[in-house]
């Protein structure tokens, strides 16, 4: 709930500021045509819209499982499960490993947060994928960043932990390739 209430919050503060710049383009056309109003308004769209802090969307999700990052292991099976964060935010986990006539051995833990991110930045930390009786269990530690009008306010850690079913064991003789 309070990660809804911040949202709506930053929502509030976009809209006043939205008015402010309204009010001063008005003015602006009063006093200089709307000519030069329109360049100093697309001006200050070209200035304000240059820079980024997001790594953009050629980046791809971090294995938290993996030492190294870049030395890819084959896989023969994976599981995902999507869990909720807020009413606007969602973690879908997945994980991917090895599984052999006797166990399942997972190699990667994939983590994606997605949702209504006005406000709020999670960025993945550490997680941890253990065996279970009935499947496997799961820690995801998260950094959430509040942020207002994309200025960091304040910054928490929070763990997330559940269960995943995991893929059968091959059966010995089964005839799967």
């Amino acid at each position: 709930m309070p990660a809804l209430l911040w949202s709506i919050f930053n929502i509030l503060i976009l809209l006043l500021i939205l008015y402010a710049w309204i009010r001063v383009l008005l003015l602006l056309r009063r006093h200089i045509g709307l000519g030069l109003t329109l360049v100093v308004a697309l001006s200050w769209l070209l200035m304000g819209g240059s820079r980024s802090d997001s790594p953009g969307p050629a980046s791809k999700a971090r294995n938290l499982l993996a030492p190294e990052p870049g030395h890819g292991q084959l896989v023969n099976w994976s599981t995902h499960h999507s869990a909720t964060l807020t009413p606007l935010h969602q973690l879908t986990i997945r994980v991917e490993g090895q599984r052999t006539a006797a166990e399942v051995q997972p190699t990667g833990l994939y983590t994606t947060v997605s949702g209504w991110m006005l406000g709020h930045s999670w960025q993945p930390l550490l997680g941890m994928v253990n065996k279970t009786a009935n499947g496997l269990s799961y820690n995801i530690f998260l950094l959430h960043e509040w942020k207002l009008l994309n200025a960091r306010l304040y910054v928490s850690s929070e763990e997330y932990t559940g269960t995943l079913p995991a893929a059968p064991a091959r059966q010995a003789g089964s005839g799967e390739q």
